[in-house]
């Protein structure tokens, strides 16, 4: 860190002779690692492997890292034990609920001696958006095309349906509770045929209509119950982790959640009765930037500590 800000250590990176163009990211960690200076912060707004695995690398040399990027968190559990062995110089708040302090929140439960029961979550904004169009009675296609249009779902709107993005946070939920287990433990339940996800986006968005028809009567039978259909993340010690299209009563926490919004409920044995429920937009550049930031701010003050501590 330096109080003179970025433009000041730009320049030093220009003047720097290790910044010849990189053939790898891993040739691009070391010439980031030979830079002057002792506290270094390599952080991955990617979501690219290649990134995650420098990300790796530099705690291995030292380095902090934070990470928006879902993948290093979610990869063998070897990687994992990895990054909880570098606890005070990794950082990934804003894998789950970008700048809402859900991981955060968890770990300071668990380290104070609380025990997590059960995890409930609507962990995508964009799907959520998508599902709580239809309680005013969106079709599912016009849905979909609305949050594209919007640019709440990524340019491939598949990649938001097939829930893979939603299994990768519970697992990160789950392996934050202490649970071990890989991507291939977590069962998505999706909620679109097959098909859908074969060929590419523009024949998917061509076909729309008719591969929405299933969700638009399931959402259409819920209603007459007086119900209302989301995504439902959910874990616990016996049961795992699962990821499902449900039908909710009134009564239930995330029946009134709309638009992007995120929501987790976490019961655990101090929250038995009433469960504690996080909730807030969880989608957006400026809160993700924003969550990455404080956690930038987060490993930078631990190194100052460290290095005021050995001077």
């Amino acid at each position: 860190m330096d109080i003179n800000g970025l433009e000041e250590n730009i320049d030093v990176l220009q003047r720097s002779e290790c910044t010849q163009p990189s053939t790898n990211t891993l040739d691009a960690l070391q010439a980031f690692n030979a830079l002057p200076g002792k506290r270094k912060i390599w952080v991955d707004n990617s979501a690219a492997a290649s990134v995650a695995d420098a990300g790796v690398e530099a705690l291995k040399l030292g380095m902090g890292y934070v990470c928006s990027n879902k993948i290093a968190a979610t990869r063998s559990l070897k990687d994992w034990y990895v990054l909880l062995e570098s606890r005070q110089r990794f950082k990934n708040e804003t894998n789950v609920g970008a700048a809402l302090p859900i991981l955060h929140g968890l770990r300071s439960m668990i380290e104070t001696g609380d025990r997590i029961r059960r995890i409930e979550a609507v962990l995508s904004g964009s799907v959520n958006y998508i599902f709580s169009s239809l309680d005013s009675g969106f079709k599912f296609s016009d849905a979909v095309r609305e949050a594209v249009s919007n640019g709440f779902t990524e340019p491939d709107a598949r990649i938001d349906l097939s829930g893979t993005d939603v299994a990768r946070k519970l697992l990160i939920l789950a392996r934050t509770c202490g649970d071990k287990l890989t991507l291939d433990d977590v069962t998505v339940n999706g909620f679109l045929p097959d098909e859908a996800f074969e060929g590419d986006k523009k024949r998917f968005m061509a076909q729309l209509d008719a591969l929405g028809e299933r969700v638009d009567t399931l959402a259409a039978n819920a209603m007459e119950t007086g119900k209302r259909l989301r995504f439902i993340a959910s874990w616990s010690p016996e049961n795992g982790c699962t990821c499902a299209l449900q039908a909710l009563d009134p009564d239930h926490a995330f029946f009134t959640l709309e638009g992007t919004d995120n929501a987790v409920s976490i019961l655990s044995d101090r929250y038995a009765d009433n469960p504690l429920v996080i909730q807030g937009a969880g989608a957006g550049g400026s809160l993700t930037a924003s969550g990455v930031l404080s956690d930038v701010y987060a490993v930078a003050r631990w190194m100052l500590t460290q290095n005021a501590q050995e001077s």
